[in-house]
């Protein structure tokens, strides 16, 4: 049974033009979904977030389409007994232009994949797991920030960091990546909180960073159920002066972290309070 599966403009096929600007100048932009029991989780907000880069982009894609070559994928899914999965749906300008600038009468090339979850997605859900700092930083202020756009250049040299470090310790999972001046702002694949016994705070995106479907989903629920809250600037060696630390993304959920390791020295998060009742109300 196979478990990537990839279409492209409602063909499946994982065949792509070398015109295609999403692979020319990274022009474009993503989504990464979870598949659960045949349903895709959040697709609403991640759809929302997908146009909203479009229109900020001006790529002139139409809602109807997308969701139509969605329910084609899926049902490509389903026939394959495919029912719980990463889902990750890519919107290019499709082809053409002479260098940067696009043609005027763009045509989009929508493509979706399908990926096996990661493995020991609940283990680390349960027992946690331990970070490194990055040394690749993050720009700011980004052209574009928010906005999950092709261009993760930044993130894909955290990451061979990051690869690295897992290497010798299974338990490091994530990277933690800062901006030029060495304020806190996200890992490579998620969003990051911190906490202390009555008060969260997570990094501002303001400048730089993704606008995570899952941090939103945090921020809703810390507003309902009255939770102090603080999205400001954090320098990164100021972490320690907080309790409990927990990273997420649509993918993974929420991760409570036990550990960070910063210039050499590990920072310990004892608790994980306000990552269990999370985890629980998204159960």
């Amino acid at each position: 049974m196979p478990t990537q599966l990839t279409q492209v403009n409602g063909m499946m096929t994982d065949q792509l033009p070398a015109s295609d600007r999403g692979l020319m100048y990274g022009d474009g932009l993503f989504e990464t979904m979870r598949l659960q029991a045949g349903k895709l989780r959040h697709l609403e907000q991640h759809l929302q977030r997908l146009l909203a880069g479009c229109k900020q982009l001006a790529i002139p894609v139409s809602p109807a389409s997308i969701e139509s070559q969605l329910q084609s994928f899926l049902s490509q899914l389903q026939h394959q007994t495919l029912n719980n999965a990463v889902i990750k749906l890519i919107i290019t300008r499709g082809s053409g232009g002479r260098g940067y600038q696009p043609p005027v009468d763009a045509k989009p090339r929508i493509i979706l994949q399908s990926f096996p979850l990661p493995a020991m997605l609940s283990h680390y859900r349960q027992h946690g797991i331990t970070c490194i700092t990055a040394k690749q930083t993050v720009s700011s202020p980004a052209a574009l920030p928010g906005v999950k756009h092709l261009n993760r250049l930044e993130q894909v040299l955290a990451s061979i960091e990051l690869q690295q470090a897992t290497q010798q310790h299974e338990d490091i999972q994530e990277a933690l990546m800062v901006d030029s001046a060495g304020n806190l702002l996200e890992g490579t694949k998620s969003n990051i909180f911190l906490a202390n016994e009555d008060s969260l705070f997570t990094p501002s995106i303001a400048e730089a960073g993704i606008a995570g479907i899952m941090r939103q989903l945090v921020l809703t629920l810390a507003e309902q159920r009255g939770w102090s809250l603080v999205v400001g600037q954090l320098p990164v060696t100021q972490i320690q002066s907080f309790q409990e630390m927990f990273v997420c993304n649509s993918i993974i959920g929420i991760w409570p972290v036990n550990c960070v390791s910063v210039g050499g020295q590990d920072i310990l998060f004892p608790q994980h309070r306000f990552a269990r009742e999370i985890q629980q109300v998204l159960a």
